[in-house]
């Protein structure tokens, strides 16, 4: 539960962008959004997440599962592999910043 509580600020990080950012966009944006800034807000938090609390499998998982409700409100069924893409980029940057953590 205490590293639970450690990956919330993390997560409302990640919430916020997948809920706001789409939200402004214009018809031709998501796709920025998707394939952009969605990863590289996954991919930072991640990081920070990783150098500072170490490797957790499950705030990736987290992550990954923080976009459904943004692919049902905003985008269709088409976005459900991004899920998996956003996991595995929180995987890598989770690696990467408990990997610094370490050193």
């Amino acid at each position: 539960m205490e590293s639970f509580k450690k990956m919330v600020p993390y997560l409302l990080i990640c919430a916020i962008v997948f809920l706001t950012f789409p939200a402004f966009e214009k018809d031709t944006d998501y796709i920025a959004n998707i394939v952009i800034f969605f990863p590289l807000t996954c991919l930072i938090t991640s990081i920070v997440y990783g150098m500072k609390n170490g490797f957790h499998l499950l705030f990736s998982i987290i992550v990954g599962l923080l976009f459904i409700p943004t692919m049902f409100i905003y985008y269709n069924t088409s976005g459900l592999g991004y899920i998996i893409v956003y996991a595995i980029v929180a995987v890598i940057g989770n690696f990467i910043g408990s990997f610094f953590k370490n050193k």
